[in-house]
């Protein structure tokens, strides 16, 4: 009696165990849901993207952070996957700090450095049988990446330089999802005028000169900041920040982070302030 008593006990025991086994939380494998780190710049010379993928997820890879890394070419695609999946990193324009900083609770955390500066120059760039000493008549078009709300993209063109003669509110802008694609644009003849950066000018001025060759320079722009590195503050914790931010401080010759900094034309970062 006494050995069936034990048995039905020891019966009561493993049930009671094998219910709090399946109630239980299981606890999320490694990697199985990462914190994710957005990368959206126009302005970059750099349009592999997967090139640039690589060479990211090689230098996380000695993080031991769980961290996925998305590139983003087209802002609709950036704009709409940073809404859904709130990533915990961005390496972004400052004016798409000012419009989403608050809504994701961004707060800046490198600045790269370009030539030891923190800024670059636009180039408004028109082909050579256009004569820049006179007003170039309406109708006209101008081919450029994105500088915020198409709303303020008119008052940031005039913004960017001392004095422009041109009627912007005649101008015909065509928004492209790369600097390269503006300047593809004026060399074809699709448009008469093209905003693009002076490292996406002088790179391809490197690599195809035979691009830029009718190209020429109407007006050099006041300094534009360059992406800023932030972090959600909701997602991601001051000392999980400072660990990522030594990935990018620690400067080296060689590896996954010299090959990165070629890619995106950098050669430094430093603290944002």
């Amino acid at each position: 009696m006494l050995r069936i008593r034990l048995l039905i006990q020891k019966s009561w025991l493993a049930l009671i165990l094998w219910l709090l086994l399946r109630l239980a939380p299981i606890p999320a494998a490694a990697g199985e849901t990462p914190r994710y780190f957005f990368y959206y710049d126009p302005d970059s010379p750099q349009i592999n993207l997967a090139s640039l993928k690589e060479a990211m997820d090689d230098l996380l890879a000695g993080s031991q952070q769980d961290i996925l890394f998305q590139p983003f070419a087209h802002f609709p695609d950036f704009d709409r996957n940073v809404t859904a999946r709130q990533p915990a990193f961005l390496l972004l324009p400052p004016w798409y700090l000012d419009l989403r900083g608050a809504f994701l609770d961004l707060k800046p955390l490198l600045r790269p450095l370009r030539e030891g500066k923190s800024a670059y120059d636009k180039l408004l760039l028109a082909r050579q049988e256009q004569d820049n000493k006179k007003r170039i008549p309406a109708p006209r078009s101008l081919a450029t990446t994105l500088m915020g709300p198409r709303s303020s993209v008119r008052a940031k063109t005039w913004l960017l330089f001392d004095a422009l003669n041109l009627d912007l509110d005649r101008l015909n802008i065509v928004f492209v999802p790369k600097g390269t694609d503006a300047l593809f644009a004026l060399t074809l003849g699709q448009v008469d005028l093209a905003l693009v950066a002076a490292t996406t000018y002088d790179f391809l001025a490197q690599r195809t000169p035979s691009l830029v060759k009718g190209v020429k320079i109407l007006k050099r722009s006041k300094p534009v900041p360059l992406p800023i590195l932030c972090y959600a503050e909701t997602k991601v914790s001051k000392e999980e920040a400072k660990r990522f931010a030594a990935l990018f401080l620690q400067r080296r010759a060689s590896g996954p982070y010299r090959r990165l900094m070629e890619m995106l034309h950098f050669d430094g970062w430093e603290k944002a302030h």
